[in-house]
């Protein structure tokens, strides 16, 4: 949705997940297992960002905005919340969006849109968490064991199958990875809260056109005060007793109730 926004934008070309392009340029980052089932990085530091991989990705994007006419490229792939600094090495002026939106909301989101659209290829299960779990692997061995809290509950934790759980903790480990990022750097990372986005595009919009140092767009906000429509937040989950209390924790510290 934001993505389609800032589209809008005349120098803003918009791509959406360009999962493709990111695995053409560093095979080693295909975390949902689309292309290949070599085991993927799920962060990716500054040093992983060699001098011919910067160059493969920078002619890529090049490419695209030549042939789209803009001048920038907002790119909506949200693991790259934990690849920000291979992404400033590569692309020095980047900023990052980081939009947040309510744990509960979040979760209900992520296993519904696993359960509408997971499908059977070939005997394999692909949905949300990747084919056959891989990006559920890839989160739990690679993010979970170096959590401080959840660390310690790393076996339990690889063995959850119900949707809202994993879903839980994959939110909670962006929500503290994003948190931590625009507190620590925020001249390159801002923090928008989902429901202040659709509750007040007026403020929000402009602010954000700032911070990426694009020029105003009254189009922009035109559009999402016509098309946004605010939601009320649904109630609270029954989360698995091993997470809720950090969950909650870390929803209170990213501004929500968990009332």
């Amino acid at each position: 949705m934001l993505g389609k926004m800032l589209s809008l934008h005349r120098s803003v070309g918009y791509l959406n997940e360009p999962k493709l392009l990111w695995h053409v340029a560093y095979p080693n980052e295909d975390l949902n297992g689309n292309y290949t089932e070599e085991t993927a990085s799920y962060r990716l530091e500054t040093t992983d960002a060699t001098q011919d991989i910067a160059l493969r990705i920078r002619k890529l994007y090049a490419t695209y905005l030549a042939v789209t006419r803009n001048d920038r490229v907002v790119d909506k792939y949200p693991e790259l919340i934990f690849r920000t600094g291979f992404v400033k090495k590569i692309f020095p002026d980047a900023r990052f969006i980081f939009l947040i939106r309510n744990g509960f909301d979040a979760c209900r989101s992520v296993a519904a849109w696993s359960a509408a659209h997971g499908q059977t290829y070939s005997g394999s299960q692909v949905d949300w968490w990747g084919k056959d779990r891989k990006k559920w692997t890839c989160l739990v061995d690679q993010l979970v064991r170096y959590d401080n809290v959840l660390c310690n509950l790393v076996d339990e934790i690889a063995h959850f199958t119900d949707p809202v759980d994993m879903a839980a903790i994959e939110w909670m480990l962006s929500a503290n990875e994003g948190l931590k990022l625009s507190d620590n750097d925020p001249d390159k990372i801002i923090r928008i809260q989902y429901e202040m986005l659709i509750s007040s595009p007026d403020r929000v919009i402009p602010e954000l056109l700032d911070f990426c140092g694009l020029e105003q767009d009254p189009t922009i906000i035109e559009y999402a005060v016509a098309s946004l429509e605010e939601k009320k937040s649904g109630s609270t989950l029954q989360l698995h007793p091993l997470i809720n209390d950090y969950f909650l924790q870390i929803m209170s510290d990213a501004g929500y109730s968990g009332d």
